[in-house]
């Protein structure tokens, strides 16, 4: 059985994360309206990475964080560039236009998620 004060806990939590997703929601909106304002000026640079997931003729095929996937010359790498490999990007946008400033092999990102994945197979292993 339900007690009013429970039913009344219950209610609080169920405002608390409507106001939460309200919150978010706002923040999203507003972030999207910023990056709107200043892509028309052209003063965007975001830093991202991107995993190579695999290489057509000149260009290497990156998937993004957000999951987006954009082909970026192989001769704007400055390291030799692998199916798997992950490297620090900047996004600029220049009056709408997407430009990828290939920085660095990120070995550090890449070790972390060699060790998930190890992590996941011994665990199917001993199941």
């Amino acid at each position: 059985m339900i007690t009013n004060e429970l039913k009344g806990d219950i209610m609080e939590k169920n405002k608390l994360e409507l106001w939460e997703e309200q919150r978010i929601r706002k923040m999203n909106n507003n972030f999207s309206e910023a990056i709107k304002t200043y892509e028309v000026k052209g003063e965007i640079l975001v830093k991202d990475l991107a995993v190579v997931d695999r290489i057509e003729g000149d260009y290497a095929v990156c998937e993004l964080l957000d999951g987006n996937m954009v082909d970026i010359p192989i001769k704007n790498f400055k390291e030799k560039v692998s199916e798997g490999d992950i490297f620090d990007l900047e996004v600029k946008s220049n009056n709408g236009q997407l430009h990828y400033n290939v920085v660095k092999k990120n070995l550090q990102e890449m070790e972390i998620r060699r060790k998930k994945i190890l992590e996941k197979l011994n665990k199917i292993k001993n199941k």
